[in-house]
């Protein structure tokens, strides 16, 4: 049993490698001013102490080509600790058929 332990962590790691290569690429293919504007938004709702989600930022900003490019942003302004999760909400978008999805405020 032991083995399968060290199976599934070797496993999870190297998803969560994969998923960090992913959104590296889709953030460099991403168009600069689109990331720019992005943050913008993000850090004025963060200074405000508003909780927002990623579709509040793209009623702004617009959605880009590539749609993971959204989830790369909140991603890395995370990391960087400028946003933190608060919760979860279903979003309002109608597209997203009320897919679950993060909320968030200025990291404190």
């Amino acid at each position: 049993m032991r083995d399968d332990v060290h199976t599934f962590q070797g496993n999870l790691l190297e998803g969560l490698e994969k998923k960090e290569a992913a959104i590296e690429r889709v953030w460099v293919r991403t168009d600069p001013d689109w990331k720019q504007d992005f943050a913008r938004v993000v850090m004025s709702f963060a200074r405000f102490g508003v909780e927002f989600t990623s579709d509040d930022v793209c009623a702004v900003v617009g959605r880009p080509p590539n749609q993971n490019a959204v989830g790369a942003a909140m991603h890395k302004m995370s990391q960087t600790g400028q946003i933190e999760r608060v919760g979860y909400q279903p979003s309002r978008r109608t597209d997203r058929h009320g897919a679950i999805i993060a909320v968030w405020r200025g990291a404190r």
